[in-house]
């Protein structure tokens, strides 16, 4: 025979179902901008936007002609943010690959070439995600490492 639902069952069946969703409350937001170097679009590199509070994960997106856009996977929450730039780029000259690689074997010199200020915790690049709008921010890096609004 069937136990008949009451409302204590009822609750107790639902809170979980409930909870899911009001965690979801908010969600994940999407992302997108501009990164110029000295005035030039960034030809490539990461973006990372990470909670300043130190809590929540970061999410980050890649840089192709200067322009990125996080959604999907790449989305994060809503909240301020610091912002984060790396860029890698080749020097033109070649260099050993070293181990594993076979004795003789030579490979693209990569120099990091944004101000490590940029990439770091102290980057002075910040921005507010909002939930349920269109989160748009463009940066301009300075070779400086001092960066200009936009």
């Amino acid at each position: 025979m069937r136990k008949p639902i009451t409302v204590v069952s009822f609750w107790r069946a639902l809170a979980p179902a409930c909870l899911a969703v009001c965690l979801g409350c908010g969600g994940q937001v999407a992302v997108e901008g501009t990164v110029n170097y000295d005035g030039q679009p960034l030809p490539e590199g990461t973006i990372i936007f990470e909670p300043v509070d130190g809590r929540g994960s970061a999410a980050s997106a890649s840089i192709e002609a200067g322009r990125y856009k996080g959604s999907g996977d790449a989305a994060t929450m809503p909240g301020e943010k610091i912002v984060r730039v790396r860029a890698m780029r080749k020097t033109g000259r070649k260099v050993a690959a070293g181990p594993p690689a076979p004795p003789g074997t030579m490979v693209d010199q990569i120099e990091t070439y944004v101000p490590a200020i940029y990439a770091s915790r102290q980057s002075p690049l910040r921005c507010e995600l909002v939930a349920g709008k269109t989160n748009r921010h463009d940066f301009e890096l300075k070779s400086s490492g001092q960066p200009t609004a936009r």
